[in-house]
């Protein structure tokens, strides 16, 4: 998210133009709120989890695909969507993983992590962007996701074997 404006600076577009992207990823992240958890009810979490890998990845794509203003847009909502599916769906899957008398901590523990790491995210974007460049931002996405997937699958995989042996 930090490092998009800068790049679209480094490609010559405007101030304006940057913050007219964050704009719109600031949009993707929130405005899908009012739905996310009722799309996590009708479709499952694992679903709206995988949906949301599945648009930060086609964000990311778009971002490798073209340094075009309209991709810089497409690819920042884009991830902020795919952000805003995993942050429910995740959020919810954590409250369902812990004991009730569990939750509050784990789900603390977890948001200071989660906000730890955007932290250092947000303050490294510029030298990263500066050392590695935008597209190694966008492919350093994919292993990332990747061991996101894994996880949700493992979690399905160990739930499908409780609830096997439950009825066992």
């Amino acid at each position: 998210m930090t490092a998009a404006p800068l790049a679209a600076l480094a490609c010559g577009f405007t101030i304006d133009d940057g913050a007219g992207i964050i704009q719109w990823h600031l949009i993707g992240m929130f405005a899908p709120s009012f739905v996310t958890g009722r799309l996590a009810s009708r479709f499952g979490v694992p679903t709206v989890l995988f949906a949301g890998l599945a648009l930060t990845a086609a964000g990311a794509a778009t971002a490798l695909a073209s340094t075009a203003l309209l991709a810089f847009y497409v690819a920042l909502f884009a991830i902020g969507i795919g952000w805003n599916f995993m942050i429910v769906a995740g959020t919810t899957l954590i409250s369902q993983s812990y004991r009730p008398n569990e939750r509050a901590k784990t789900q603390a523990l977890t948001g200071l992590l989660g906000n730890l790491a955007a932290t250092c995210s947000t303050l490294s974007a510029g030298a990263v962007l500066t050392g590695f460049g935008w597209e190694i931002i966008n492919i350093g996405v994919a292993p990332l996701l990747a061991i996101a997937a894994l996880v949700v699958v493992w979690w399905l995989t160990v739930r499908t074997q409780q609830k096997r042996a439950e009825l066992a």
